[in-house]
């Protein structure tokens, strides 16, 4: 778990946290995404003169996810930039002045960021991937892995819809 601590943050008005912390900690199953290594964390919470709380760094890890074409695993390494604003719960004057989810309490002596940092990741990972730029895929037809092998079945006609536009291609 990454939590802040918020007793010592008062007193030093600054906290650096760093190193590695192990992928099952983050739950992003959910989310299609499969975290291949640690996830490394740098990062630097601030408290403000407003009394807000300020964390800054950056995460980096590796996920496995499926080649948009071919659907075979393709890894690949993820860089998070974070900049996150929390206020304390008693500075916030209405509602709809920050979401409740960014808001905290000083008393609570912690403030755990595993949340907020498995939104970042779900928000960074990559929604497609290629195992390579001149990936063939699947054919549509036999589901034969068409970097691999040659299909066998015959050409699809052309959509005849489609004729009027080839004919006229500057209409």
């Amino acid at each position: 778990m990454v939590e802040i601590d918020l007793n010592r943050l008062r007193r030093t008005r600054t906290i650096i946290k760093r190193g590695n912390v192990e992928s099952e900690e983050f739950d992003v199953a959910g989310f299609g995404i499969c975290l291949k290594s640690p996830v490394n964390i740098n990062l630097k919470a601030a408290r403000a003169e407003n009394e807000d709380l300020l964390i800054l760094g950056t995460l980096q890890t590796r996920l496995k996810q499926k080649c948009r074409r071919c659907l075979i695993p393709v890894i690949t390494n993820m860089n998070v930039d974070l900049d996150l604003h929390f206020r304390p719960k008693d500075a916030v004057e209405s509602l709809d002045e920050i979401e409740e989810e960014l808001q905290f309490d000083w008393n609570q002596g912690h403030l755990d960021l595993n949340t907020h940092l498995v939104q970042e990741i779900v928000l960074s990972a990559p929604t497609f991937v290629e195992c390579d730029e001149t990936c063939q895929g699947i054919c549509a037809g036999c589901g034969v892995d068409l970097n691999q092998l040659k299909c066998d079945c015959p050409e699809q006609p052309a959509d005849p819809r489609w004729d009027v536009l080839i004919q006229n291609p500057h209409k």
